[in-house]
């Protein structure tokens, strides 16, 4: 994750990530095993795991608004390419 962080600032996106997944190991090592500690345990993992997702969806966004950018760069450049052959056939005869 951090390594897409450093990536997205290259392109001016940013992606708050921050999963906590260290307290659940220091929660478990001081409930003793059981029902009531699993339970609380496994509640953490959901919500790590809920996290994700959303960062994961989050990413995807933002995938997919690099791509609409690439695709508008794109159309950009052979508009471009397109004006600067007709002025080069426009001007280049004189």
């Amino acid at each position: 994750m951090r390594s897409i962080q450093k990536e997205l600032l290259d392109v001016q996106e940013e992606l708050d990530v921050h999963i906590d997944i260290s307290g659940l190991l220091k929660f478990a090592d001081f409930f003793p095993d059981g029902f009531f500690s699993d339970y609380l345990v496994q509640e953490r993992i959901n919500d790590s795991l809920a996290e994700v997702r959303s960062k994961q969806t989050e990413v995807n966004d933002i995938i997919s608004g690099l791509r609409a950018r690439l695709e508008k760069g794109k159309i950009e450049l052979e508009n471009m390419e397109i004006e600067r052959i007709q002025l080069i056939e426009q001007y280049g005869n004189l």
